[in-house]
């Protein structure tokens, strides 16, 4: 019991820091070898004490500075998880489309914006991204026109796991009015040619 009471305890111990409770610390009552690898022991929780605090403050910074950067976009942009849920977005995306964080793709009231995200996580290729149909929203009393982009968030190259999807919304406004200004300009020329057309048709009807 001597022997095997404090060697029990530390397996205990191991068993907690493995279920992550890095605030354990062992009693050294001896100084024996159990009681020197009860102090090994305490020392090795306070370093992964320190690593995990660190751990946790690095990617708080990464992430504050990472949502602060990603809000400055001007394009529309949204992250969802695996579940749909948008996790970061843009103020562009919040203000047109109502994406911002907390929100569910199929609560977003856009018909194309769940089938899109699961047709890119299907696709599961990190170089690959999905296109839908083009979107005709009103901003500002003022017609726009976006393209929205699935691309799925992969873990790795080689895992090929995605954690997620990264919603793009193109604005391509300037585009389809200069493919509308094309359309107008084809159509009044062809009307201009089809006048003229017209009478020499009359005039080789009445011949």
């Amino acid at each position: 019991r001597w022997v095997l009471h404090p060697i029990n305890r530390l397996i205990e111990s191991t068993n907690e820091i493995r279920r992550g409770n890095l605030d354990l610390m062992l009693k050294a009552r001896s100084g024996d070898e159990v009681g020197r690898l009860s102090e090994a022991f305490n020392e090795m929780a306070i370093a992964l004490r320190q690593t995990r605090k660190a751990d946790t403050l690095n990617l708080m910074r990464t992430r504050r500075a990472t949502e602060e950067l990603f809000k400055a976009l001007p394009m529309a942009v949204a992250v969802f998880d695996l579940d749909g849920t948008v996790e970061t977005a843009t103020e562009t995306a919040g203000r047109h489309f109502g994406l911002r964080p907390g929100l569910r793709a199929d609560a977003a009231g856009c018909a194309w914006l769940q089938p899109l995200l699961q047709r890119a996580l299907d696709a599961a290729d990190p170089v690959r991204e999905v296109a839908g149909e083009t979107v005709q929203r009103f901003v500002d009393n003022c017609e726009r026109f976006f393209q929205p982009l699935a691309v799925p968030i992969m873990i790795g190259a080689k895992e090929g796991e995605p954690t997620g999807v990264a919603l793009i919304l193109k604005d391509v406004t300037q585009l389809h009015e200069q493919q509308e200004l094309k359309r107008n300009v084809v159509a009044t020329v062809s009307h201009q040619l089809k006048t003229p057309l017209t009478s020499v048709r009359m005039a080789v009807h009445l011949l």
